[in-house]
């Protein structure tokens, strides 16, 4: 079966001050589901690829640091798989695949 590896370990900067190292772009609730309540860029990824039976295997590779902000939005629907630090795509993607 087909494996979705989502990076998201971003810091957050290109929206600041909205987003900042604490609580990055990804996460923040500014996308309308259709019912009206509000999801994060990260929980309607998920949701999509959930929804049109991509797979059941994502694996959300992120910094340490996230990892309760991704246990709060996505509980157990995803694998996740954390760097110690930030280290860029390459880094991350190795550590998903490993």
């Amino acid at each position: 079966t087909m494996q979705i590896v989502l990076l998201s370990g971003g810091s957050g900067k290109r929206l600041w001050p909205l987003s900042n190292n604490a609580r990055s772009k990804q996460f923040l609730p500014l996308l309308e589901k259709v019912d009206g309540t509000m999801e994060s860029m990260v929980q309607r990824v998920v949701r999509q690829t959930q929804e049109a039976n991509l797979t059941t295997d994502i694996t959300l590779a992120t910094n340490a640091s996230q990892l309760d902000i991704i246990t709060n939005q996505l509980g157990d629907t995803v694998s996740v798989v954390t760097e110690p630090e930030r280290r860029d795509t390459f880094p991350a993607i190795a550590l998903a695949a490993s």
